[in-house]
């Protein structure tokens, strides 16, 4: 695929992203991150609740053909709730206009009624083809379940956190972060990260995913590097050598390397198509020459494409990866953050159908699928204002409960990581997300987490 080619089908795909993504409040349910079907320009004047109903009913109708459920009972309750949430949208859409034009109460309330109804109908859907597809596989016995870890964090990580480690994963993984590792150019400080891969080795004996080496975020880009943002090559440079010096010092302890993440994003550092791909392809490279037995993931943190900044365009992260694997970028699949819950950006709740959708889309690319990142909170960030229903300890380990079991119910997916092992005031973690809170006592998503592993699984790398 030429270059022509490839920005004619980014500016496709962005003109097709323009939708309208909200995040929208439904009393008993929560916030969500919701979006509506494309909508013509001009002076139109739209019924927010209504067009986001449309969208969602639209997508289960979609789902329901490809997940060969179709044939579902019109008694059950996926599909009452379903056929409810569609009559309240034709009430709706037949409701007396008010007046100016404007939209009636009735209107409001039945296409609000018809996007709650909706969205029901689709955490039901999805649930119940999670539990289709569990059968299936315990039927088949033809792909093992995914092998469950946590990310640790060097910067806390005493020994009432080790102790909570040992003997419960099948693997650990070691954020390398480059703004905490090279604060100053040129000088190092390897001595946290060091002390969690010794450890790793030396007593839990587990596999190691090390990076993203590389990540052009707030959180994780160097401030100093900053300056050559509009000298590509010098930028080119700098990202080589610390790839090589990293991989150097871990690649005797290192079985699976996250190369980069937020390449796609243009959050801090702002790339044109090509060079994102050129970026990724010398991380790989890089990789391969230097650890050639690794398994080397590319990571999309924000799948949902929600952090495309429009000052400096990014590219949607489904299109950035198809990119890849027709450019030939040799890597051995894809790593997804599905960090979610607060009001950071990039981390807006989304409803499990839409979680289910975005994985099965990365699907068709044929890579295998790694949850690099899992994680909801159990608590408001300070100054975030109340939700309802209110985050709490039990709501996080429900949450996780039902993300985890859409996940390994996808033979795609090869393993899921938790987003950080404690709550931590890191801006690269969620701040109440851990397994453990701040006195390091285990939270109900403890158990739920260590539950989803298989202990009769091999002590094997978490490799594709």
């Amino acid at each position: 695929m030429d270059r022509d080619q490839r920005s004619l089908r980014a500016d496709i795909a962005r003109s097709e992203t323009f939708a309208l993504v909200v995040e929208y409040e439904l009393p008993g349910l929560g916030r969500f991150s919701l979006q509506t079907c494309l909508l013509p320009g001009g002076d139109h004047l739209y019924l927010l609740p209504l067009e986001l109903a449309r969208q969602r009913i639209m997508m289960i109708i979609r789902k329901l053909e490809e997940w060969a459920l179709s044939d579902l009972s019109p008694e059950d309750e996926v599909m009452r709730h379903f056929d409810d949430a569609r009559e309240q949208f034709t009430a709706a859409m037949t409701a007396p206009r008010g007046n100016d034009r404007g939209f009636s109460s009735e209107a409001i309330a039945a296409a609000e009624r018809s996007l709650r109804l909706a969205i029901e109908a689709g955490e039901m859907l999805t649930r119940l083809d999670a539990r289709q597809h569990r059968h299936a596989t315990v039927e088949s016995v033809t792909s093992p379940p995914p092998r469950v870890g946590v990310s640790l964090q060097p910067e806390v990580f005493a020994e009432p956190h080790r102790a909570a480690v040992l003997n419960k994963f099948d693997f650990v993984s070691c954020p390398m972060n480059w703004r905490s590792m090279e604060v100053e150019e040129g000088r190092y400080q390897y001595t946290d990260t060091d002390r969690c891969i010794e450890w790793a080795v030396r007593s839990a004996r587990v596999p190691i995913i090390g990076g993203p080496i590389i990540e052009f975020s707030d959180a994780a880009m160097p401030d100093w590097l900053g300056i050559w943002e509009h000298d590509y090559e010098q930028l080119r440079d700098f990202a080589y050598a610390h790839i090589k010096r990293i991989v150097t010092r871990y690649r005797r302890t290192v079985s699976t390397w996250i190369a980069t993440s937020c390449l796609s994003d243009n959050i801090s550092i702002a790339l044109s198509l090509e060079q994102m791909i050129d970026m990724t392809r010398l991380a790989v490279l890089a990789i391969r020459k230097l650890h050639p037995n690794a398994a080397i993931l590319v990571e999309l943190a924000h799948p949902f494409g929600d952090r495309l900044n429009h000052d400096k365009p990014g590219e949607p992260p489904r299109l950035f990866a198809e990119f890849l694997v027709e450019t030939g970028v040799r890597f051995d699949g894809i790593a997804l953050r599905l960090v979610m819950g607060d009001r950071s950006p990039g981390r807006s709740r989304r409803d499990l159908l839409t979680i289910a959708h975005t994985l099965d889309h990365l699907a068709v690319l044929e890579k295998p699928v790694h949850i690099s990142r899992l994680g909801v909170p159990s608590g408001p960030r300070p100054g975030d204002p109340p939700v309802d229903p209110p985050l709490t300890a039990q709501s996080q380990a429900e949450w996780a409960q039902q993300l985890i079991d859409i996940i390994t119910a996808r033979p795609y997916v090869r393993s899921v990581c938790w987003q950080g092992l404690a709550d931590t005031e890191s801006p690269a973690f969620l701040q109440s997300g851990g397994l453990l809170d701040v006195r390091s006592v285990a939270k109900p998503v403890y158990e739920v987490l260590t539950g989803a592993r298989k202990p009769a699984a091999p002590a094997a790398p978490a490799t594709p």
